[in-house]
């Protein structure tokens, strides 16, 4: 949970970027709830059915992409085959465990959308490790697009955060505070994309 009692006490302009504020601090971040509804409509397009979600629960970015999952399965008529995991860590070792843990329990799955790049890279060695084919028996995708998702072999395919784009307009937004400019919204959202490489 973000604390924000210092920032108050000092009263400088601030602008959080990619994180949850409280309405007293101005946001700029990415749709994760589109994001993940993009990421899983990517996957659904190109014939995955059974798509696992990795996920962790105690962070809002990561919640809010399960829900858009969630969703857009459920728009899909996917809803049999929800399945939303919760690592408890951000380590692809987390992700590396779970996905060995269900194909040593031979549970079923035809695709991995992990909340973020750490994640898919985790569920990629396992399947390859067992001598699973990506992408052509299982598929997988990443989010935020980090430079090391462009290093995997398949190469990583993502939904790619903007960061450029999140770092220019909370310039913009502070800019616009030092100057004294009424901000009429608190929170912006801003929209990622899904970047197709080889891994789906």
């Amino acid at each position: 949970m973000n604390d924000f009692t210092n920032f108050r006490k000092i009263k400088l302009p601030l602008v959080c970027i990619d994180r949850v504020s409280d309405q007293e601090f101005f946001t700029v971040r990415t749709d994760n709830f589109q994001g993940g509804m993009m990421g899983t409509k990517h996957l659904i397009s190109k014939g995955y059915k059974k798509i696992l979600f990795l996920g962790n629960q105690e962070y809002e970015f990561s919640i809010e992409r399960c829900r858009g999952y969630e969703t857009a399965m459920k728009e899909a008529s996917l809803e049999e085959y929800i399945s939303c995991r919760n690592i408890d860590t951000l380590k692809v070792e987390g992700a590396y465990q779970e996905v060995e843990k269900m194909l040593q329990e031979k549970l079923e799955f035809d695709a991995v959308f992990g909340s973020f790049d750490y994640f898919a890279i985790g569920a990629l060695n396992a399947l390859i490790r067992h001598g699973i084919r990506v992408p052509e028996q299982v598929g997988v995708l990443g989010f935020d697009d980090i430079a090391p998702a462009r290093f995997t072999v398949p190469v990583l395919s993502s939904v790619a955060q903007p960061k450029k784009e999140l770092g220019t307009t909370a310039v913009q937004c502070l800019l616009k505070m030092l100057h004294k400019e009424t901000l009429e919204e608190r929170q912006l959202l801003l929209m990622p994309e899904v970047v197709e490489r080889e891994s789906c």
